[in-house]
């Protein structure tokens, strides 16, 4: 949902603060190997505006 948001607001060289933690999962691949996934958990998003800078 978080991303949803973010979608319609978000341009390019906008600033963002994003909060969360990171998680680990371990599963078993096709080939029967341990897998490990690191996934980003997302807690808060920030939208920074650029500030407008004056031509001199």
């Amino acid at each position: 949902m978080v991303f949803k948001i973010a979608e319609t607001q978000v341009k390019k060289g906008t600033g963002l603060t994003i909060e969360g933690r990171l998680q680990t999962n371990i599963y078993d691949g096709t080939d029967g190997k341990k897998r490990y996934a690191i996934e980003i958990v997302v807690s808060d998003v920030i939208i920074r505006e650029r500030e407008k800078q004056e031509a001199f």
